[in-house]
């Protein structure tokens, strides 16, 4: 929820800042494609609760940071003399562990990593300066699921990207810096098949429902055509 409220509050510094936008900012500095290399530091939360063969439930959140580098391609389009919008999409063809669970008795361990995320997203932009911008994204992303310790679970994930970023071009060179924060909620999840075998032979029946959520902060480096 605080990321939450601090995205919240950067839409609202972006609505204010246009009372104090200079006369010489405007949108026309960043119309047209762009393509764009990026790198992300990244903190993946798995929170819910975890059933185990008796029926006992047990809550718990985990979670690990991890980097990882991509690409992107975009669009912007001015809509007024300070106001954009954009279009990007991005790819990040990594892998990473985004939770590790060791319960005492190796009864329900997990190792979940992700992999492969990709996202789609609407950036509305006010110029603020002679090159310089901010904006918000609102956008979905699919991201690869995988756990590597026995239970059965999702493939992929797919949630909403909620953002804030700033902008900058180096002059009339065409290359440009952005910096982003936000958060990705994915889609509630169950992995199934954890604890010890049933007497008898019969199969593990421990579940987890799980919460997964990526809080990102992001570097971008481009350039404008």
């Amino acid at each position: 929820m605080k990321i939450i409220r601090t995205i919240v509050s950067g839409a609202c510094l972006l609505l204010a800042s246009i009372a104090a936008i200079p006369a010489h900012a405007g949108s026309s500095d960043f119309a047209g494609p762009y393509i764009a290399i990026q790198a992300s530091a990244n903190a993946g939360l798995l929170s819910g609760h975890y059933t185990d063969n008796d029926g006992s439930v047990t809550e718990g959140t985990g979670g690990h940071g991890f980097g990882i580098v991509g690409g992107a391609i975009g669009f912007n389009i001015p809509l007024g003399h300070t106001f954009f919008i954009g279009i990007e999409g991005s790819v990040d063809p990594g892998n990473a562990n985004m939770s590790r669970a060791d319960s005492a008795f190796d009864q329900a361990d997990l190792d979940v990593t992700v992999s492969d995320r990709e996202t789609w997203s609407i950036r509305p932009g006010i110029s603020v300066s002679e090159g310089s911008a901010i904006y918000l994204v609102i956008g979905e992303t699919d991201i690869d699921f995988r756990c590597t310790v026995g239970p059965t679970c999702p493939n992929g994930l797919s949630g909403d990207t909620y953002g804030v970023g700033t902008v900058s071009k180096f002059s009339n060179s065409g290359f440009y810096v952005k910096t982003e924060a936000g958060v990705t909620d994915f889609n509630e999840i169950s992995i199934t098949g954890l604890g010890s075998k049933q007497s008898g032979g019969g199969a593990a029946t421990g579940k987890i429902i799980a919460d997964p959520n990526i809080i990102y902060g992001k570097l971008q480096l481009g350039y404008q055509f």
